[in-house]
């Protein structure tokens, strides 16, 4: 309730403030931006919580999220690209947590003298979800070749390594 939201263009030339709005009592908000041609936008509550929409001319969005944690609660209806993503980050999301969890047992398993052994199985672990996530991208742009949410999932770096090459 009572919340400042920011809506965000993303350019290749930045991120120009579009557009903000304040939720009511309810944490309710409605707002109308005239989108000329399709493209991708961000809707933020604070920087550590946003979400990344796309968005084509004519379309009436619907959303739905736990303000506190936007990225991992909202749905959405009226935009079927910006369905996409979210399906596409959730994957993500759920590959991210598990790197997390090797990161953790890597963290506490460094003074255990069977280290070497751990850190290979971790690795071998690290190198399946990487995998997996990059199975997914291809897989991803190859069902979704006219969705410009494949545009966004081309970009995307799993972690600091990026998914896809020149030659991928």
């Amino acid at each position: 309730p009572d919340k400042q939201l920011y809506v965000y263009q993303i350019l290749p030339s930045g991120k120009p403030l579009i557009d903000s709005v304040r939720t009511d009592v309810s944490g309710n908000f409605s707002v109308s931006i005239l989108v000329e041609k399709a493209g991708y936008f961000t809707l933020m509550l604070d920087e550590k919580n946003e979400i990344t929409l796309v968005i084509s001319p004519g379309e009436k969005i619907t959303l739905n999220a736990d303000g506190n944690n936007l990225k991992n609660t909202y749905k959405i209806e009226g935009s079927d690209d910006s369905e996409l993503y979210r399906d596409y980050e959730k994957f993500t999301s759920h590959n991210l947590e598990k790197v997390d969890s090797l990161s953790r047992i890597f963290a506490e398993s460094r003074s255990d003298p069977g280290f070497i052994a751990i850190k290979t199985q971790l690795d071998s672990a690290y190198l399946n979800i990487f995998n997996d996530q990059k199975t997914e991208v291809i897989s991803f742009i190859s069902k979704h070749l006219n969705s410009l949410a494949s545009l966004l999932v081309i970009t995307h770096n799993f972690g600091p390594l990026a998914l896809l090459t020149e030659q991928t």
